[in-house]
């Protein structure tokens, strides 16, 4: 039967354990009491615990996740976020044919073999991501818990084995995160989020005071700044640009040699803190907009969501836009305050969802091939979001990428002898066609020491305590440009 089967398994591994051998078990989930994969990881790991309480050698778990797929997870099909119960009753509600569907081809996240193969195939590559974190030395893991518990809040041996699976269950969730990115939102789902914000609704009701007009007026042009505002990624147009760019670069440049030990620092930091990267690379050509996505995606990493000028051509925004660019103007020092609210709110947004940000520390490029006054604007918002409590922790990522040739170099002479600058990407881009013939050398992406805003605000870099209102945002602005100085030192 199940339960003999179930038995067996269980003493097999046991028995490997006490042996010093190498076994392997399903985490799964529980199956509201039906002795599902879940409830029998946890009698393992129970059977492991004790075992780990009477031998002096240490045992090793080693959590492991296979991520098939790179779309992102709908938000009713997060990793840990329902129970099979809730699953069984909308598998009555959607019908039979769903439920077939589902029992045939697995779920995203528990994909059966037909699924993971096509999964593989769709995703044009030649391999999976395993990920899982470092492994979990269980006699150390029960020393710290022991240390940190009282005497007569200690759990028992099962309860201790539900710890631990929820442990290994959470990073399991960032491990898919860092690979997928979060949950996909319509940009209807984005606009309500950031007109129920209390700030921005105080921004609209102080518009409406301000200019004579009524709210439901203001409230329109919040909407229209923030359907301009707002990135629409979609996961089929990153993987073409990727397809598009892997063949740019074999014609165009000889290598893109990239800092693998640097990008393993900055996934490894972002994983062990549980919260989002802010990536600050330098700005030297249009490629720079494309070049990072490219990078991280064919590392298996989420791509992040891109700071783009408002003043892009028409076609460009349409372009960047789905691969993840959102548009904010050059400035937030004008007087419209209903736009920089909504502007905040919508960065807080994002970092709160766990989006990857990439933002452009000078602004604009830089012509002279000097780097230019570092902004700290949307650092500054970041630096404030912390400091609040909305987030717990945010990891930047100094970035440098070097030329030896920039694509579009030969309109420097033009731009530094007084001609306007042309600030739409994909005109200027194509406009170097003639000369895509010569080479142009090669990339270098290089990866600073991550640096985390919780870490700095605890170094003393900003005193918190005590402060309020105009007095903690002037605290937030001067360490804002204290952590942007440092950045700039660091990616330059």
């Amino acid at each position: 039967s199940e339960e003999q089967r179930r038995e067996e398994r269980k003493s097999q591994a046991v028995q490997a354990a006490r042996n010093g051998q190498t076994f392997i078990f399903s985490v799964g989930e529980s199956r509201a009491g039906k002795g599902g994969p879940g409830d029998e990881a946890c009698e393992l790991l129970e059977e492991i615990i004790v075992l780990q309480r009477n031998s002096s050698m240490p045992l090793i778990v080693c959590p492991l996740i296979a991520i098939w797929n790179r779309s992102p997870l709908p938000p009713s099909d997060q990793l840990g976020s329902s129970c099979s119960a809730g699953r069984e009753e909308r598998d009555e509600r959607v019908g039979f044919l769903l439920a077939m569907e589902r029992r045939l081809f697995g779920s995203r996240r528990q994909p059966s073999s037909l699924r993971a193969f096509v999964s593989l195939l769709l995703d044009l590559r030649n391999h999976m991501q395993v990920g899982g974190g470092l492994p979990i030395n269980l006699s150390e893991w029960l020393l710290d818990y022991r240390a940190a518990s009282s005497p007569n809040s200690r759990l028992s041996d099962r309860d201790l084995a539900v710890l631990m699976l929820k442990q290994i269950q959470l990073r399991f969730d960032n491990h898919w995160l860092q690979v997928t990115g979060p949950p996909c939102q319509s940009r209807s789902e984005v606009r309500k989020a950031i007109l129920s914000s209390l700030r921005v609704k105080a921004a609209i009701t102080a518009a409406a005071n301000q200019q004579a007009q009524s709210v439901a007026v203001i409230e329109r042009k919040a909407k229209g700044i923030i359907d301009r505002m707002v990135a629409d990624r979609r996961l089929m147009m990153v993987r073409t640009l990727c397809c598009c760019l892997q063949r740019f670069f074999n014609f165009m440049f000889h290598a893109v040699y990239l800092d693998e030990s640097g990008l393993c620092a900055v996934q490894q930091n972002s994983l062990e803190r549980n919260c989002p990267v802010i990536y600050v690379p330098t700005f030297r050509g249009i490629l720079d907009y494309f070049l990072l996505s490219y990078v991280l995606f064919t590392r298996d990493m989420a791509t992040p969501v891109i700071a783009c000028s408002d003043s892009s051509h028409m076609i460009s925004k349409f372009f960047l836009r789905r691969i993840g660019g959102f548009f904010m103007r050059k400035s937030l020092a004008s007087e419209d305050n209903l736009y920089k609210e909504i502007f905040r709110e919508y960065i807080s947004f994002l970092l709160e969802t766990r989006c990857n940000l990439e933002v452009f520390i000078e602004g604009s490029r830089p012509y002279s091939g000097k780097s230019g006054q570092p902004r700290m604007g949307l650092v500054g918002i970041a630096v404030e979001a912390v400091m609040s409590g909305r987030l717990r922790d945010a990891v930047i990522a100094p970035v440098s990428i070097q030329y030896d040739r920039v694509v579009e170099g030969n309109n420097y002479k033009k731009l530094m002898a007084g001609d306007q600058r042309n600030s739409h990407v994909l005109p200027s881009l194509l406009s170097s066609h003639w000369n895509i013939h010569m080479g142009f050398g090669n990339i270098i992406v290089n990866f600073a020491e991550p640096l985390s805003v919780r870490t700095a605000l605890e170094e003393g870099m900003l005193q918190v305590q005590g402060l309020e209102g105009q007095a903690a945002e002037e605290e937030a602005r001067r360490t804002s440009f204290n952590v942007v100085r440092t950045v700039a030192s660091l990616a330059h």
